[in-house]
């Protein structure tokens, strides 16, 4: 390669690499490595910071002022990235703000990056304060369920150091006292100095406690444990009674319930509409544990109302549970008037202790009778009180449509009556007509018997009854009775309300033969006559007459029975059942004894069936039930306690603890049941073996079993067992709204999944709903609001005995369309403008930016409250707009410049070195902007700043940037004084190294370059002056080679040492050598060299 060339490499080389070396002195590294400390509990503090590439270790620094210093704390090996300080052994002081730097180093030990801004912790080794717990009081009763827990807020400790503040708030609460872990309940992270459960607790006493955890994780100590006791108890409403009446004079009206323990008051709840509305005609708060009555102060009109009462907390008047529902009713519309029935009109009758009788008023709920010497008439229509002698009730009720008065009247005096009726609400009806009637003792008080005489034998079953008058207009009541008392019971039958003196048995009521008991009374008295008696005795007839054999607990027909009617020691007809059990007998009527035998059957009790059997004329078909031997029965309503009493499909018979029998219900024999086996429902009819212990479980739930505590022999004597099988579940929830919070008042409906029936419904309270005593199944809810939309879960399947709470089930309102243009007063669009809507009870319910003045929004139908707000502008009035779900509603809000100038405030910043020196020319830079450099006293003073906060960045060639957080105060000058530090020399040292050795690389190569050029060079000199040993094809010597001479010097050169290798010789002349003398022969290899 040419020289000169090389030599042009050389320099562009050198060219380069100066450029690159002033590149990398003029323009240093930044810093960039970052420092993220974080808090320990304990005071602790760990630092990390991302991994430099290149990195071989790292060096931490920590102060406790944000001043780095020159040794450092720690030093870790790459790759590692994070180190704790421990205290005390890493030197932290709990209560102090730590700084903490990192350097970079590379294997050779330089610096290759930095931390600028240091990262700061707290070491925090104390726990917060201790809470003091709020509500609900200790030892107190809480009624609203779920309940909220409340506390007061703390401090972190120490109070007059650093420290990291609080966090959160932990609560326990539990069942135990000592806080067992099996009973207790831990509730993390909350917030706030409250908390709400998100369910319903269960009716107990809880213990609860709380404590406080600052940002380092400290936990600070337990509050003192309280207790509360939750009582879901509902008051007891006493009085008005359900269904009770008033009238206008009972207003106002008191009402009373019991009390409920921890009740702060009662709310009491009265409307015209079941269920009670969300908004009932009055509701009043009454406070007092013990205030459990109120007077109404307000009229109601006549109509049936409905009230409930529920207990209250003593927070904000929440509700616990309410009372079931009475109901009441106002009336002020008086009843009607009677019409008087006996005695009749101007009667004379021989009691001087009658007895009156009047027709029922349909609205009538009581009477009264006044009774008087003279028939004139007090202005209220009642007899003139000096002439009344006798007046009932004076306290109390006559409900009775007749009466008998309890005192004498006197003989041959003439008297009056008449009669008022009274509604249930004590409206006075007007008074009756009045009658008179005369008193004369000489007539009888009791009718006297005619007929059928007294012991007399008759073969009548209709037979007639006749007897004498006893007062003209009066009516009559007969008994008759098997009985020879004639008593008020099944064995008589009485009919009233005869009108004359004589009464005959209809047909379709035949006597049958035997002996009767009779007797008569009159309407006017209360003295029945005397007792006759008689007897039908029928002439005997033949009769045939058909015997059914069934048996007893399957109703199934029984062939090949004997059954035989004796008299005396006679049989008189004796026959054999056929497949069907009938046996036709004939006889004369009378009485007989009626015998049914069959091999393995009896009565039931043991014995062989027999009973007495009167043979008449119009014999029906005689039944006999038979049982199998050594068998008794078991009688029995299975149920399960559900709402309605369900009955299983089938049930399983266990017999002393294994399975006996799968039944399938109803089992009962059919058309033999009697009939106080029917009205009990009766459902079962099973024979088992007299021997062991029974059992029923239902066959699809066969772990809920229950004993059956008597057998029976027949079903004449049958003993009904009720087998209530408890299987049932509940299902329970509350209804929300989409913001989670409860709804009341909506009507929840349970409906069974296989056949959509309604189960049950519901009204939900502050604490939800619950549907008890529900069969196991699948279920699903209807729910509905006004003003929200029907919602329909989704099956829910509720197993035996569970209680399934189906959490929170959202409604949602029906939302229209509310767009809103903001425009200034002259119709310009107001941008960047802030709209917040809010609703009816002044709750914020929409608040957004609008960059171009136009925002949209859905909302739940309703009334709202439009506002905004700009940079600028005021707002020229708020707009009240109306919303209609499934509509767009448009709103134009207007504003009006603002021309108040904008109140500002100013930063002075002032800045000096480490020895107080005010530093000159430092850039200030605010939120990122350039606002200028600190004068010769390191002042700048930063003018018409907006009120907020700014970041702000100090920045000067030498010193280490500094960044800092000032608040503007408007009318105020906030001053920012702050030292900064010379950066540290190793960044200086560390390039001087790169530089010096960049130096000494480009030193190295250029004497490499130039030792070889210049040995080039020397070469061709030598080859010119001396030659060089060159191959030769065909020569002679050794290795091939001839010796070509050098080259003879010019007349006048001299020789020169050539690199010092090659020493100095004689002339030319003296070596033979001549520039002449080569012509020839001077230098034949050479040549030949050259022309090879």
């Amino acid at each position: 390669m040419d020289t000169r060339r090389l030599f042009r490499f050389f320099l562009l080389f050198v060219l380069i690499g100066s450029l690159g070396v002033s590149i990398f002195y003029v323009t240093p590294v930044e810093a960039a490595i970052t420092v993220d400390a974080v808090s320990q509990p304990g005071g602790d503090i760990e630092i990390s910071w991302g991994s430099v590439s290149g990195a071989a270790t790292y060096d931490i620094y920590r102060s406790s002022t944000n001043s780095q210093p020159g040794t450092a704390s720690k030093t870790v090996t790459a790759p590692t990235t994070s180190v704790t300080f421990t205290i005390p052994d890493d030197g932290l002081v709990s209560g102090q703000t730590w700084y903490f730097w990192v350097e970079a180093y590379d294997n050779t030990d330089t610096l290759i990056d930095s931390t600028t801004t240091p990262g700061t912790a707290i070491c925090d080794a104390e726990g917060p304060q201790t809470p003091s717990l709020s509500s609900p009081a200790d030892g107190s009763y809480v009624i609203v369920n779920p309940p909220t827990l409340t506390w007061s807020s703390v401090q972190d400790e120490p109070q007059d150091e650093d420290n990291t503040g609080i966090d959160s708030y932990t609560l326990q609460y539990s069942t135990s006292s000592t806080f067992t872990p099996s009973n207790t309940t831990t509730v993390s992270d909350i917030s706030s100095t409250s908390y709400t459960f998100t369910f319903s607790l269960a009716n107990n006493t809880y213990y609860w406690r709380v404590k406080a955890v600052d940002n380092a994780g400290n936990e600070g100590n337990w509050s003192s444990a309280r207790s509360f006791t939750i009582n879901l108890q509902s008051p007891t409403l006493l009085s008005p009674t359900n269904g009770a009446s008033f009238n206008s004079d009972d207003i106002p009206l008191t009402f009373s319930w019991s009390e409920v323990t921890g009740a702060y008051g009662y709310l009491l709840e009265i409307d015209d509409q079941q269920p009670i509305s969300s908004s009932p005609v009055y509701s009043q708060v009454v406070s007092g544990e013990s205030t459990t009555s109120f007077e109404v102060p307000v009229s109601f009109t006549d109509d049936t109302y409905y009230w409930r009462v529920s207990a209250v907390d003593n927070e904000d008047n929440t509700t616990g549970v309410y009372s079931s529902v009475r109901s009441f009713s106002v009336d002020s519309t008086p009843p009607g008037t009677p019409s008087l029935s006996s005695p009749a009109n101007n009667a004379t009758i021989g009691d001087t202790s009658p007895t009156f009788s009047w027709q029922s008023v349909s609205d009538a709920e009581s009477y009264k009778i006044e009774i008087a010497t003279a028939s004139d008439l007090d202005v209220d229509g009642s007899f003139v009180g000096a002439n009344v002698v006798y007046t009932y009730p004076t306290s109390g009720q006559l409900t009775s449509t007749t009466h008998s008065i309890g005192t004498d009247l006197d003989d041959g005096e003439e008297y009056y009556w008449h009669v008022m009726a009274f509604d249930a609400a004590g409206n006075e009806g007007d008074w009756s007509s009045t009658r008179s009637f005369e008193i004369d003792t000489s007539l009888p008080t009791a009718p006297t018997l005619n007929s059928p005489s007294n012991g007399a034998t008759i073969d009548d079953t209709t037979p007639t009854f006749s007897w004498g008058v006893v007062t003209s207009g009066c009516t009559y009541t007969l008994r008759y009775s098997t009985s020879s008392t004639c008593p008020a019971n099944s064995t008589t039958t009485e009919i009233s309300e005869i009108t004359g003196t004589s009464y005959t048995i209809p047909s379709g009521s035949e006597l049958s033969e035997g002996t009767y008991y009779w007797q008569v009374k009159a309407s006017t008295s209360d003295t029945w006559s005397d007792i006759w008696s008689f007897t039908v005795d029928l002439p005997a007839q033949q009769v045939d007459f058909q015997v059914r054999v069934l048996a007893g607990a399957t109703g199934s027909a029984i062939d090949n029975a004997t059954v035989s009617l004796v008299q005396g020691p006679n049989t008189i007809d004796t026959e054999q059942t056929n497949s069907s059990g009938n046996a036709t007998l004939s006889s004369d009527t009378g009485t007989y004894t009626l015998q049914v035998t069959k091999s393995n059957w009896d009565s039931g009790n043991g014995t062989a069936f027999s009973r007495t059997l009167q043979v008449t004329a119009n014999m029906d078909t005689v039944q006999v039930l038979l049982y199998t031997e050594g068998r008794d029965l078991i009688v029995a309503r299975v149920k399960y306690n559900d709402n309605f009493s369900s009955t299983p499909e089938s049930i399983v018979i266990y017999r002393n603890d294994s399975t006996y029998q799968t039944v399938t219900l109803p089992r009962v024999p059919p058309g033999i049941m009697p009939q106080n086996l029917r009205t009990a429902q009766t459902n079962l009819v099973i024979e088992v073996p007299t021997s062991g212990t029974y059992s029923i479980a239902s066959s699809e739930y066969t772990s809920q079993r229950v004993s059956v505590t008597n057998l029976s022999q027949s079903l004449a004597d049958a003993y009904n067992n009720v087998i209530t099988l408890d299987i049932t579940s509940s299902i329970s929830g509350v209804v929300v709204d989409d913001a989670d919070e409860i709804i009341t008042g909506a009507s929840v409906m349970l409906i069974r999944s296989d056949d959509e029936s309604v189960i049950g419904a519901k009204e939900t309270s502050a604490i939800g709903f619950t549907f008890d005593n529900i069969l196991p199944g699948s279920y699903y809810l209807r729910i509905q609001k006004d003003g929200y939309g029907d919602v329909t879960t989704d099956p829910v399947e509720v197993g035996a005995n569970e209680d399934r709470n189906i959490g929170m089930i959202p409604l949602t309102q029906p939302k229209g369309t509310l767009n809103i243009v903001v425009r200034t007063t002259d119709g310009q669009p107001v941008e960047d403008v802030t709209v917040t809507i809010f609703d009816n009870q002044d709750n914020e319910v929409f608040s957004q930016m609008a960059a171009q003045g136009i925002v949209g929004t859905e909302l739940p139908g309703g009334t709202y409250t439009i506002s905004a707000s700009a940079e600028g502008y005021v707002l020229e009035g708020a707009v009240t707009t109306t919303v209609t779900a499934g509509e767009t509603t448009s709103e134009t809000v207007r504003m009006i410049v603002d021309e108040t100038p904008p109140e500002t405030g100013s930063i002075q910043i002032s800045l000096a070195d480490n020895e107080g020196n005010p530093i000159q020319l430092v850039e200030v830079f605010i939120d990122g902007e350039k606002v200028g450099v600190t004068n010769q006293d390191g002042i700048l003073l930063i003018e018409d700043l907006e009120p907020k906060t700014y970041q702000i960045t100090l920045k000067k060639e030498g010193f280490k940037e500094v960044t800092v957080s000032q608040d503007a105060t408007a009318g105020e000058t906030n001053t920012v004084s702050k030292t900064m530090t010379v950066k540290e020399t190793a960044d200086t040292s560390s390039r001087l190294k790169w530089i010096l050795g960049a130096i000494a690389l480009i030193i190295l190569f250029a004497i490499i370059l130039y030792a070889y050029t210049h040995r080039q060079k020397g070469s061709e000199e030598e080859e010119e002056e001396y030659g060089t040993a060159a191959p030769v094809q065909g020569g002679s010597g050794e290795g091939g080679e001839r010796k070509v001479s050098p080259r003879v010097p010019r007349q006048g050169e001299s020789r020169k040492p050539e690199r010092g290798g090659i020493p100095q010789s004689s002339t030319s002349k003296e070596q033979g050598f001549g520039k002449t003398g080569g012509s020839k022969g001077g230098l034949p290899s050479q040549r030949r060299l050259e022309g090879d």
